[in-house]
């Protein structure tokens, strides 16, 4: 009874006090220290010579921590396989990477009393399969049809149906390979796939709204576009968290990649867990016996 009262009005405080946030977030929040440092991330995890999830999560919070982070911002989703991915939100963390599979990441720390929001899909072997270059490249492209247009003084929906327009020469040139997954694409746009998520700040899912009237500058939000293929268990998505400026918008997490060329030449590179790598266990077991 509490929560249903004072929420509301939390929230309506929050969104009175849009203007303080946003300029935390653009111009006290040190944003430029925040991307190079983070950004390490992804440069050094690797994904290629890592055996389980639980060690990309590993390499992610030291990552994390040596750059100057409280930890994470949330319990972190390392999902690999189609099973665990079609596992919205899965935080085991515990299955080994498999040749072929795909992983999902999505993470982000808790630095300076503020958090973001990251989702980005990349292949174990470092290479996507056609199948799974294919949808990811639409989700991609509707994510960006979607960014390129948040604005403020219109409503998402509005936003919405400019990038649902905006989306029919890509499916007059996309060649999918399986009607289903024309299907897939064609609800994902139709719908939206969640692409205007929950608002972020101190919290990764803050309280407060953004969808009840036109955008405002300073409101922060997740893009979170997601493809569902139920018939083949497939889930895709590509997720950034992105502020509303007086003249458009700024994505907060650009600094990762999302290009899959990119993201392929990345996960070939070596990363902290390839660098110092897990004692074996047979090292272990002898350890062990000698005592």
């Amino acid at each position: 009874m509490y929560a249903r009262l004072i929420v509301p009005i939390t929230a309506g405080l929050l969104l009175a006090g849009t203007a303080t946030h946003a300029q935390y977030y653009q111009t006290d929040f040190p944003a430029d220290e925040f991307r190079s440092r983070h950004a390490k991330v992804f440069e050094q995890i690797g994904a290629t010579g890592v055996a389980t999830e639980f060690q990309l999560d590993a390499a992610a919070r030291y990552v994390f921590l040596v750059n100057d982070a409280r930890l994470e911002g949330y319990r972190s989703i390392t999902a690999s396989g189609t099973e665990n991915i079609n596992n919205m939100h899965y935080v085991r963390n515990t299955s080994t990477l498999k040749e072929g599979d795909l992983v999902l990441m999505d993470f982000a720390p808790d630095y300076r009393y503020y958090v973001s929001d990251i989702g980005r899909v990349w292949p174990v072997n470092g290479k996507y399969t056609a199948q799974q270059r294919q949808l990811l490249q639409f989700v991609l492209e509707f994510h960006r049809a979607v960014l390129s247009r948040i604005r403020p003084g219109v409503t998402a929906m509005q936003i919405h149906d400019e990038a649902r327009q905006a989306m029919e020469p890509v499916f007059s040139r996309t060649r999918f390979s399986k009607p289903i997954y024309e299907q897939a694409a064609r609800t994902l746009v139709q719908n939206g796939g969640g692409v205007f998520s929950h608002t972020v700040g101190m919290a990764v899912h803050d309280v407060g709204s953004y969808r009840g009237g036109p955008l405002e500058p300073g409101q922060v939000f997740s893009v979170d576009p997601q493809l569902w293929v139920r018939e083949e268990n497939l889930y895709l998505r590509f997720e950034d968290t992105v502020v509303v400026t007086a003249s458009g918008v700024e994505n907060f997490t650009d600094f990762i990649p999302m290009e899959l060329d990119d993201m392929e030449k990345l996960v070939l590179e070596k990363g902290v867990v390839q660098k110092t790598p897990p004692v074996p266990a047979s090292a272990i077991r002898k350890d062990l016996a000698r005592r």
